[in-house]
């Protein structure tokens, strides 16, 4: 089963590998969080 979370910043390490696991461009959709550094990826969440 799968559940919607909403995006905060108190998101870590299995949020970021979710992330990292989503193709950067799927079906004319974005991932911006796609290839980025764990370090910046709360700056990521902040947007």
């Amino acid at each position: 089963m799968f559940l919607l979370k909403e995006i905060n910043l108190e998101m870590g390490q299995a949020e970021y590998e979710m992330f990292q696991d989503i193709p950067a461009n799927e079906n004319g959709a974005k991932n911006l969080c796609n290839g980025i550094p764990f370090e910046n990826f709360s700056y990521f969440l902040e947007m």
